[in-house]
């Protein structure tokens, strides 16, 4: 069962990080831009959401509402503050511009998440699941929050770590 388990929750990994390559594809194709801020500018939402419902006692759907709004003017700053000033700039000749996008939202990205752990610290913090309870397909049990949400390596893992 141990088997199907793994396979299971590597294929669930697995269409993640599918997700994440065609994301950056599908923007690169598009706006010609390798931004490799986005995960900085998504953890800063989360926080945003997290901080609200936890320090201002908000709902969850406002909390989210904050969230989006944070990482919309994250994005924003991002590209009026990086990414715009370096495609239009006459020092950089064009066929070097991508490398110095690329390594300017790689280096905004990483500020981003120092000014986060400045004040949230680097501790992971606990959230509650959503949706409650566990889901057993053909014998491999599974939490019902991680089917939801496609991130069943953590369970693997510890499993991994705890097997003789």
């Amino acid at each position: 069962m141990l088997f199907w388990q793994i396979l299971i929750d590597g294929f669930a990994i697995s269409s993640l990080y599918a997700l994440g390559a065609m994301g950056f594809a599908l923007i690169f194709g598009v706006s010609g831009v390798l931004n490799l801020s986005h995960g900085a500018l998504m953890v800063a939402a989360v926080v945003a959401a997290w901080a609200a419902g936890n320090d201002l006692h908000v709902g969850p759907y406002v909390g989210a509402a904050l969230g989006v709004a944070v990482g919309f003017v994250a994005s924003l700053l991002t590209y009026f503050l990086i990414v715009r000033p370096l495609q239009h700039t006459r020092k950089i000749r064009e066929e070097e511009k991508e490398i110095f996008i690329l390594t300017a939202t790689l280096l905004w990205g990483i500020m981003i998440q120092e000014l986060i752990a400045y004040f949230y610290t680097n501790n992971a913090k606990t959230v509650a699941p959503i949706v409650e309870g566990v889901v057993s397909i053909a014998g491999v049990r599974t939490l019902s929050s991680q089917v939801w949400r496609g991130r069943c390596w953590s369970s693997t893992w510890a499993r991994l770590r705890s097997a003789p």
